[in-house]
């Protein structure tokens, strides 16, 4: 039996909006990507952000900016819209 390219990204999808209700509050990318260690096929950071970013049922509550050695660091927290 083959599994799609398609079935597996909605498998994924799925198993990432589970991790941010495990987290229970909005949560940036990288608090999402450190939960999916679990997961068999975890994703990147770039494909982990980009479905977030085009998938209309994540949705950015608020923009987030922390001081680092270097200067400022912006990240969005995420949350999954009741659908």
């Amino acid at each position: 039996m083959m599994v799609t390219k398609k079935g597996r990204r909605n498998m994924l999808i799925r198993q990432i909006r589970e991790v941010i209700y495990d987290i229970g509050r909005p949560a940036t990318a990288r608090e999402i990507l450190d939960n999916c260690v679990h997961m068999k096929n975890a994703p990147t950071m770039n494909q982990l952000c980009g479905m977030m970013r085009r998938r209309s049922e994540f949705i950015i509550t608020d923009n987030i900016r922390t001081p680092t050695m270097t200067g400022m660091y912006g990240a969005h927290l995420y949350w999954v819209a009741n659908t």
